[in-house]
């Protein structure tokens, strides 16, 4: 039980759902099902600090969405993901993003290399001509402050081709500062982004109590005393709210019991 134990409070280990998200995962897959039904393009900014699900739950709002185009309950999507840490530069957003669509929509199955201008003037004409048979692009943008640079030209145009009337794209951008817009944005990127916003508080220690347990419950021995949970919930809730956290307390607690 200790090794299942371990893997279960990793970081990386995915719940099937999210608790204590409900309201964020309602507002959001609402959201996409609208764009997506509607064949609309839109921006929507989610904020919070680390570890508070924002990214967790988009994976999961997507997977919702995923079930039912299988259904046949919504129109089918594509689902592409960017994330800014991982990025060499800024501007290699545009070929990662190209790359994708040329593969998905123009079924080239090896592109060709783009430099990052090139790349962003495929994706202009691309979202700016009419296709009747376009599906729609959720496009998820993480650690979206990573792509702030001096000219904002890399977010000015993620944010300005939804708002182009042919593009069929959704961006959801996810970054930790809730002012980032006002604060490093400019007005005409503001304007783009409109006013679709999420915000993640932090975790609360009823709701971290909430989110161990409910990883907790599929061992059969108990593992942690509630005392134990209470503790690390409250300890944590205290300093961030960042689930994350909590669950690295867990573990590291759990390997220095099965130490001594």
């Amino acid at each position: 039980p200790w090794a299942r134990a371990r893997q279960i409070l990793h970081v990386s280990s995915t719940p099937e759902w999210l608790p204590c998200r409900e309201e964020e995962f309602a507002e959001l897959e609402a959201a996409l099902e609208d764009s997506i039904d509607e064949s609309s393009g839109c921006c929507l900014y989610i904020s919070g600090v680390p570890g508070t699900g924002k990214t967790a739950t988009v994976h999961s709002v997507i997977n919702s969405l995923q079930g039912k185009v299988k259904r046949g309950e919504l129109h089918q999507f594509s689902f592409f993901e960017i994330n800014g840490m991982k990025v060499t530069e800024p501007n290699q957003a545009f070929v990662l993003f190209w790359e994708f669509l040329s593969r998905q929509e123009l079924g080239e199955d090896a592109p060709r290399k783009f430099s990052p201008r090139e790349a962003l003037n495929s994706l202009e004409n691309h979202f700016n001509s009419p296709c009747p048979t376009r599906q729609t692009c959720v496009l998820l943008v993480d650690e979206l402050d990573q792509l702030v640079t001096k000219k904002q030209e890399v977010i000015y145009n993620f944010f300005n081709w939804p708002n182009q009337p042919h593009s069929r794209l959704i961006v959801i951008a996810v970054a930790n500062k809730m002012d980032l817009p006002e604060t490093e944005l400019n007005g005409k990127i503001r304007s783009r982004l409109g006013s679709n916003r999420i915000q993640f508080k932090p975790y609360n220690h009823i709701q971290l109590m909430e989110i161990l347990n409910m990883r907790l419950d599929d061992l059969s021995d108990t593992i942690f005393v509630k005392d134990a949970i209470q503790w690390i919930s409250k300890k944590i809730s205290s300093l961030t709210g960042d689930v994350r956290k909590a669950l690295d307390l867990c573990r590291s607690t759990l390997e220095r019991v099965e130490k001594e």
